[in-house]
């Protein structure tokens, strides 16, 4: 569980560093030289988007055994529920 949570943290605070070069360029009667930096880029740039998938998948389970009116089928709705 520990591992887990330390990928999903490595994941949602990691960045890639995408390597930008500025081109020289005129400043009055010098030249200024090109500059070299970086555009930092997320990895997961969707936010709380997967965690509102995962809860819908967690509960799909859930809704389709409320469909079936089999005793067993009734037990296992009721243990998936987040209401119990």
């Amino acid at each position: 569980m520990v591992l887990v949570t330390a990928a999903v943290i490595l994941m949602q605070e990691g960045q890639r560093k995408i390597p930008v070069q500025y081109a020289k360029r005129m400043v009055g009667r010098r030249m200024a030289m090109g500059q070299t930096t970086h555009i930092p880029l997320r990895i997961n740039t969707a936010g709380v988007i997967p965690v509102i998938f995962a809860s819908s998948l967690i509960l799909f389970p859930a809704t389709l055994t409320r469909f079936i009116q089999h005793p067993w089928m009734q037990a296992i709705s009721e243990a998936l529920s987040p209401a119990t």
